[in-house]
């Protein structure tokens, strides 16, 4: 696990053919580290394609749909969180977000 700042936010409701405006939002530190093989299959069931998992503190995270890694570009959807009682963290799950495809967040 390494660890990284994670930005989070949302997007305003955009139109079938284009994303809406990227919203405001906030960075938190999160550990990042690789999906399993269980949770990459168990995606895949439903179309995603997991790339991390982002443990957060509960109180950083407030709903948000969409996060980037550190100063990279690249857009990632949110498309599951799981509370970890054993950590007392959440899971983010990441799946890299792609022109037309919809993670169930949007």
């Amino acid at each position: 696990m390494i660890e990284v700042m994670l930005n989070l936010y949302d997007r305003t409701a955009g139109d079938m053919s284009a994303a809406g405006e990227r919203t405001a939002g906030r960075t938190v530190y999160a550990a990042l580290r690789k999906c399993g093989q269980k949770e990459f299959y168990s995606a895949q069931q439903y179309g995603a394609k997991p790339d991390f998992v982002a443990e957060v503190w509960p109180d950083e995270y407030r709903g948000e749909g969409y996060a980037t890694i550190n100063k990279d570009t690249r857009e990632y959807g949110i498309y599951r969180v799981f509370d970890r009682e054993s950590t007392g963290k959440l899971e983010l799950y990441l799946t890299r977000k792609l022109g037309g495809i919809n993670n169930g967040n949007s």
